[in-house]
């Protein structure tokens, strides 16, 4: 089966959760990570579920699933033991033209997801289109070990160069090059080494001027969020996450 692989802004929209066990747990946090409205119904529920029930963005309703539930809901997830009540979801959603995933069976899905690693705003999705899971986390596995926690800091700093480049020189044909070059040298390195004066001496030569570059680094280091840099520990902060959702 071909798919067309799309990431969606889920943010604000209602998404219905069936199923109350451990796959429901990590299909409802990752839909709270994308700030989604979350309704989880099911008879029972795994005891995870109690640590993200204070999120203002989650309803648990502790029953069992009924037609109305899928009423004014963007996506379902279908994520319980009971196959034919999953046959039941995919065949209701399909009807009132929902899109609708069974987490044991991709063929009576709208739609599937794929095995997932997070380095903050970077993410890479692996999906062997349901015909091997076991594939899709060794794939994921192997990313892990490629993609380390430094492109998490990596990736926001070229964020906040790029914004800082085009304020300061917008229009300007270099800024292609200067682009390339932060990619492509050895900031990333740099990074990964946690070397704080390698990173303002490659700024610094990147950008071709010292001024713009101590400015960055202040603004970087003021900031002190958990993206790049605790000033007490002189190390950085990582909040990485994988998933496989």
């Amino acid at each position: 089966m071909e798919y067309y692989p799309v990431y969606l802004n889920l943010r604000g929209k209602k998404v219905l959760v069936v199923g109350g066990g451990a796959v429901a747990l990590r299909k409802t946090k990752s839909l709270l990570e994308a700030k989604a409205f979350v309704k989880v119904v099911s008879p029972l529920f795994h005891e995870g579920f109690e640590s993200i029930n204070s999120n203002s963005n989650l309803i648990l309703q502790l029953k069992a699933f009924e037609e109305k539930d899928v009423s004014d809901v963007f996506l379902v997830f279908s994520a319980t033991d009971d196959r034919e009540l999953n046959y039941i979801i995919s065949q209701i959603c399909e009807t009132s033209g929902i899109l609708c995933n069974i987490a044991d069976n991709p063929e009576k899905s709208g739609f599937i997801v794929p095995s997932c690693i997070k380095r903050g705003d970077l993410m890479l999705a692996v999906s062997t289109g349901g015909k091997s899971p076991a594939l899709s986390r060794k794939l994921r596995k192997d990313l892990e070990k490629e993609f380390g926690d430094e492109y998490e800091i990596f990736l926001y700093f070229l964020g906040e160069i790029r914004c800082a480049i085009l304020e300061k020189s917008r229009g300007n044909p270099d800024n292609r090059d200067i682009f390339r070059e932060m990619v492509f040298g050895n900031l990333l390195k740099s990074i990964k080494n946690k070397d704080i004066e390698g990173i303002e001496n490659e700024l610094r030569e990147i950008l071709d001027s010292r001024d713009l570059a101590e400015v960055l680094m202040d603004k970087l280091l003021e900031e002190k969020n958990e993206y790049f840099f605790d000033v007490e520990r002189n190390s950085f902060s990582f909040l990485s996450k994988e998933s496989d959702l």
